[in-house]
Formats: structure tokens, C-alpha cells, sequence
């Protein structure tokens, strides 16, 4: 079954949700260290330091943990949004939906300062294969965007 544009549209928008979600609890765990930090460095009341690094290593671990399925999110979204550019330039599509779905990852990706995870293999094939293919300016341009953001050549 072929996937029409607006699903491939919904799909990328919905798996960006769900990574801005993991980021927001990404956020939160890192603002739950420097909390502890201030509170080991100021307290007068001192827990024992094994307490507080058993405590630091599972928020650590909670973190890994989303950043896992952050990036996983995010990867899903892109590989959605390259499939929207892709149908879209063979359908000479007048209407970009695929501009927006790129730009919004775009988006989400500066505001982090750059993410730092590594694009899969086929995923970073299927972007270099996008900016070659795609003819649609604004969309070739938020491709080579998104390979500089992702640090693909």
C-alpha cells in the first residue's frame, strides 16, 4: 500500500511531537542535576555522597534513556518527511507539505543547539539521494540544511 502525502505529512509531524516530548524530559532531568549540584555545594545538611551519586547515576541513566528514543523520533521523522519530498517530486507537487515538514525539524534542531546523534546509515543515504533528486528550491534548501545540521557531507 502506498502512503499518500498527507499521511507521510501527519507521520513526520507526529514523530516530531513525540521527540520535542523526550526533549522536554530531557530537559528536565538535566535541570533535576544542576538542582542537586547547587543543593550539594550549598546545603549544610550533607546526605552521604553515595546517596547523592546513586541518585545522579539513575538520572543519568533516565537521560541516556531518552535521548535513545528522542533520536529515535526524530530519525523517524526525518525518514518521513524525505519520503513526503520524494513523492512530492515525482508528483510536481505545487504545494510543498514536505518544506514544512523539513523546516520544522530544522526548527527543533537549532533550538537544541544542535543535536548531537548519529543519523542511521540508510537515512543519511536517503538525504544525500533527496538533495539530489529534489529540483523544488525551497525544499533542496531545507535539505542541505538539515545535512549540515546532521553533519552529513
Amino acid at each position: 500500500m502506498m502512503i499518500n502525502n498527507n499521511m507521510l505529512y501527519q507521520n513526520s509531524s507526529n514523530e516530531l511531537m513525540q521527540a520535542k516530548s523526550y526533549q522536554s524530559q530531557i530537559s528536565q532531568k538535566e535541570f533535576e542535576i544542576r538542582l542537586m549540584d547547587i543543593n550539594s555545594r550549598y546545603s549544610s545538611n550533607k546526605e552521604p555522597d553515595y546517596i547523592t551519586n546513586l541518585q545522579r547515576q539513575s538520572i543519568k541513566s533516565d537521560i541516556n534513556n531518552l535521548l535513545y528514543y528522542r533520536n529515535q523520533h526524530l530519525c523517524n521523522a526525518i525518514d518521513n518527511a524525505l519520503d513526503l519530498a520524494m513523492n512530492e517530486a515525482q508528483d510536481s507537487a505545487f504545494y510543498s507539505m514536505a518544506y514544512l515538514a523539513i523546516n520544522s525539524i530544522n526548527s527543533f534542531i537549532r533550538m537544541q543547539n544542535g543535536i548531537n546523534f548519529n543519523l542511521p546509515s540508510n537515512i543519511a543515504v536517503k538525504l544525500s539521494q533527496a538533495y539530489l533528486q529534489i529540483t523544488n528550491v525551497l525544499v533542496r534548501t531545507e535539505i542541505s540544511t538539515l545535512k549540515q545540521l546532521c553533519k552529513i557531507v
